[in-house]
C-alpha cells in the first residue's frame, strides 16, 4: 500500500527505492506491475458495466 501511495504522490524513484531497501516499501519494478494489474481488472469491470448496461437498454 505504501508503494502505491508514493507512486501517486509523484515520490522520486530514489525515495521509493530506498524504502524499499529498508523493507518499507516494494519496488519500482513491483509498484508499476501493481498498477497495470490494477488498471486491467478496473478496464474489465468497466467493460463488464458498459454490456450490462447495453443489454438493459435493449
Amino acid at each position: 500500500m505504501l508503494g502505491i501511495f508514493l507512486h501517486s504522490t509523484h515520490a522520486p524513484e530514489k525515495v521509493i527505492e530506498t524504502m524499499s531497501r529498508m523493507g518499507l516499501s516494494i519496488s519500482v519494478d513491483a509498484i508499476h506491475d501493481a498498477i497495470c494489474a490494477l488498471s486491467a481488472e478496473s478496464c474489465r469491470a468497466l467493460q463488464y458495466l458498459g454490456a450490462r448496461l447495453q443489454n438493459q437498454n435493449r
